[in-house]
Order: C-alpha cells, then structure tokens, then sequence
C-alpha cells in the first residue's frame, strides 16, 4: 500500500505516506478541487488493497456565499483523478466528511450537517453514486461521524448524538 489515512473523532485528520524503496519519487502535485471551488477544513482519504484511492472533502465555491457541500474524486492506480462528485445537497451545509474503502474499492462517504444529521452516501469503485442517506434519527442532535470499511465493503459509521433535552452526548453507531 502507498498510503493510508488515520483520522480520530474531532481531530486533523492525517495522510501517513509509506514509499517502499529509498529512491522512490513523488508523483507531481495535483489539485483535486474543480476550478472556482475551494476545500475547507480537513482533507480525508480512502484507500483500497489496490491501490486506488478515494478524496473527500467539504466543497465551497468561491463566488457564492459558501455553504458547504460534500464532494469527492477517485483517483486510480496509475491513472489520472476521476471527475468531481457532489455528494450533498446546497443545504444544509456539509461538514466532517470522511470515507473508508473497502478491497474493491467500494466506499463509504459520510459527514454531519446544519440539520444536526449525520448523512452520507456509497461509491462504487467505478465510480456510480448510491442514494443520498439520512443515517441518524429524526429529532436527534448528530455530529462527528467517522466511518470503518471492513474488507468486503461494509461499512460501520459512529457519531456523537444527544436527544433534544433528553441528555447525551451518546456515542452512536450503524452498519451496512
């Protein structure tokens, strides 16, 4: 593997690079963002076995008044970065998006929003969106999700959640 992501609830999340042989090169540096958009917050990435990697992020265009969304790319192997992928919606605004990958590639991309939901979406290897999904309760105070894949393309995401008055922080967890 040339790299994994390590990122802790609440935290920067960190890019821990591996090269393998010493005189091993960097590829150039390229800019995943779309022109005319911005990333903000913490950047996150997903790898699989394979190689490929997933790139999340909170998307704001710099001529609006910026309410954030998710997006994210696929960057192959060997291969040039895939196109742009929105994954939210304009409102309510994006934040703390994060994926995990699955060996195949399948991933799980999820983040929290204005509506104190955590949401998130799937993303096939190739690179077909699944269905915007609304994973926390109605009526519940949710926010910092992280996500885990296991090697078959399961994923577990967990949030901090209160009950509107009825106490909390709960730590709060849901699988595919």
């Amino acid at each position: 593997m040339v790299g994994s992501a390590i990122a802790a609830a609440g935290a920067v999340s960190v890019w821990l690079a591996m090269v393998p042989p010493a005189d091993a090169s960097w590829t150039p540096v390229s800019t995943v963002t779309a022109a005319g958009w911005q990333s903000i917050n913490e950047p996150t990435v997903a790898a699989d076995r394979h190689e490929e990697f997933v790139l999340p992020w909170e998307a704001c265009k710099s001529s609006t008044s910026c309410p954030s969304r998710a997006q994210a790319r696929i960057k192959p192997r060997g291969g040039p970065m895939g196109p742009v992928m929105t994954l939210s919606p304009w409102r309510p605004q994006a934040f703390g998006v994060v994926a995990a990958t699955g060996d195949a590639g399948d991933s799980a991309v999820v983040w929290y929003n204005l509506d104190n939901q955590v949401a998130g979406r799937r993303i096939s290897a190739t690179g077909s969106l699944g269905p915007l999904r609304t994973l926390s309760p109605a009526g519940a105070i949710a926010e910092n999700p992280q996500v885990v894949s296991t090697p078959s393309g399961d994923a577990l995401v967990v949030w901090s959640q209160r009950d509107n008055g009825e106490g909390g922080p709960f730590l709060v967890a849901r699988g595919r």
